[in-house]
């Protein structure tokens, strides 16, 4: 980028509401343009979320442009500004007095000069109001709280039987009235179990802090209500797509919004006048592609409205285009240097933890279910992950497995970057995790690829320990880095087509593995495994042996042979060299077992 250009910019900081309420109106009109009733829900409120955080950076910056105004223009300018000086001199001297619309104009002047001089104090006492009102109303929800009685608890989320005729949740604790029964009563937990995996309660008070630091503009009740109507859009959504009869969910819908009318803060998912448009969208067939383009037209129009209403051009002081040794140079008018422009970008991104730290290294699965448990089960096969720096490998094992008895292994791959304690990225997805211990959390995903089809459900809750690797588990894969240290004819990776796909075989030193891998996700190194593990001997470059399996080797050429059962004379496959996929080969050395 041009340094000159950069010096040409300003950011003003101060307060400017007009702005805001011509960005809020902008923002508004492109939504029900553009968006309501035809793009998915989660991109519409991005759309919305975004644009408020840009109405709320109007309401208190202002980007300015100078430009160099040519001397003659500018003498042109300053000519006709002296003669309308003089000769609104000249006509005031010749009237006797002010007349009545002089002095209504001038009263008016005074009374706006006087409220822009103390809009700030206006504001101030408003925000702190409606702050005030929300931090009361918060505390109304810890009173909710206290007066609850405990009911049941669904792995991370605790159900209480609520006083008031409301179902509402916050945090991770659902509040249901004891009218609610039966059918009625699973309809409503799917719907706030929804509610609390996409934190909608923190999201909604992020936005209501902003609807408070924009609290004179109506448009920003209207966006937030919008959001809040997009929100339970996504969550019926998800409700269906969890396998309830959408007619029983409409109907159960219709139901709890007519027999409930208490209000509370949280403004419950069954209060709203909008039910009609959300069972419009829950029939509604909304296309990805087509929701893409809406909402990246709405806001390229928004981002274009916006330069017009927060930017603003004027020429450049006159004492900037001084010469001499006392004349500011590009330096002094922007406190940027040249070092600072000249210096290569630097990538804001998360640099991952490095090697087996507090939170990586090998884990054990204990339990799995879907997010509430009702599927909870131990499972039967040993289950362990490894958790690198920028990679997890999920193996299965099921077989003997110890010391001369063979594996077959099941897992999955997949990246992973750790975001933070209680949350983290893998595989394409987010994953909400909740420690016990230090050696201890729960992973709260949704399976979107059904990586675990024996759970009904799409969000899925696994139980994890940390533990030290047994040595059985590690052996797997120390062939994959065994082959290519060895130094005779088998040194390699070597692919093998069969009825079930393409296996890779690794030949290590008293072991070996053979894999298949089917992609999943391959932008995020998601992938399935499936193979088998077990001792390996090798007698010479024409005998081996795999787990009491005898075969003979017959070389075709330096980079393929075709190996025959030596017990009962069938050919057991033709075997390839490759290299190795470059993707497993990541997934190795970002799980920390290469």
């Amino acid at each position: 980028m041009n340094p000159t250009f950069l010096n040409d910019l300003q950011l003003d900081a101060g307060f400017y509401p007009l702005a805001s309420l011509l960005t809020g109106a902008v923002l508004y009109a492109l939504y029900r343009l553009f968006v309501r009733m035809r793009c998915r829900s989660r991109q519409a409120q991005a759309f919305l979320t975004f644009g408020i955080c840009l109405m709320t950076a109007s309401l208190f910056f202002r980007l300015t442009v100078w430009t160099d105004a040519p001397a003659a223009a500018t003498a042109v300018e300053t000519g006709k500004a002296d003669a309308a000086l003089t000769t609104t001199a000249g006509s005031a001297g010749a009237e006797s007095g002010p007349g009545f619309t002089e002095r209504f104009l001038d009263a008016i002047a005074v009374a706006w000069d006087y409220t822009c001089s103390h809009s700030s104090l206006v504001y101030a006492a408003g925000f702190a109001l409606l702050f005030l009102f929300m931090a009361v109303q918060l505390l109304q929800l810890g009173r909710i709280r206290r007066k609850s009685m405990p009911d049941s608890r669904r792995g991370a989320i605790r159900v209480f039987q609520s006083p008031y005729d409301v179902p509402f949740s916050f945090g991770y604790n659902i509040f249901l009235p004891g009218s609610i029964e039966g059918r009625q009563r699973d309809f409503v937990l799917a719907h706030e179990e929804s509610h609390i995996w996409h934190r909608h309660f923190h999201k909604l008070l992020i936005l209501q802090c902003l609807t408070i630091v924009n609290w004179f503009n109506p448009f920003a009740y209207l966006i937030f209500r919008a959001i809040k109507e997009l929100q339970e859009m996504e969550v019926d959504r998800d409700v269906i797509d969890n396998g309830f009869d959408r007619e029983q969910y409409q109907i159960n819908l219709v139901l709890t919004c007519t027999e409930h009318k208490e209000w509370i803060w949280t403004q419950s998912n069954y209060n709203y006048s909008s039910l009609k448009e959300r069972i419009l969208f829950m029939n509604k067939s909304v296309k990805g592609f087509r929701s893409g383009v809406l909402v990246f037209a709405a806001g390229f129009c928004f981002a274009a409205l916006l330069g017009l209403i927060g930017m603003q051009t004027l020429p450049r002081p006159a004492q900037a285009a001084t010469t001499g040794p006392d004349a500011a140079g590009p330096e002094s008018i922007n406190p940027l240097n040249k070092e600072i422009f000249n210096a290569p970008p630097t990538a804001r991104r998360f640099v991952p933890l490095r090697g087996y730290n507090a939170r990586g290294g090998c884990w054990y699965r204990h339990f799995s279910g879907d997010s509430a448990y009702l599927h909870h089960k131990r499972i039967a096969i040993s289950d362990y992950k490894f958790f690198g720096h920028s990679a997890t490998l999920t193996v299965s094992l099921r077989g003997r497995g110890q010391e001369v008895g063979g594996m077959t292994i099941e897992g999955a791959t997949a990246n992973y970057i750790q975001l933070s304690d209680t949350l983290a990225w893998e595989g394409g997805n987010f994953r909400l995790r909740r420690w016990a211990d230090s050696r201890h959390f729960d992973d709260t995903w949704k399976d979107v690829h059904q990586l675990v089809p024996f759970i009904p459900s799409q969000w899925k809750t696994e139980t994890w320990e940390r533990i030290t690797p047994p040595e059985h588990v590690k052996s797997i894969f120390r062939p994959c880095r065994e082959c290519l240290e060895r130094d005779d004819r088998l040194k390699g990776v070597w692919k093998q087509e069969t009825d079930k796909g393409t296996l890779y075989n690794f030949f290590g030193k008293d072991r070996y593995v053979y894999l298949r891998f089917t992609p999943v996700d391959p932008e995020n190194l998601s992938y399935r495994l499936w193979g088998s593990c077990a001792e390996f001997w090798n007698h010479g470059d024409s005998i081996i042996s795999k787990f009491f399996l005898g075969l003979r080797i017959h070389w075709i050429d330096e980079n393929s042979f075709q190996s025959v059962n030596i017990d009962t004379g069938q050919p057991a496959g033709i075997y390839t060299r490759v290299e190795m996929p470059d993707f497993f080969r990541k997934i190795l050395e970002g799980s920390g077992l290469w």
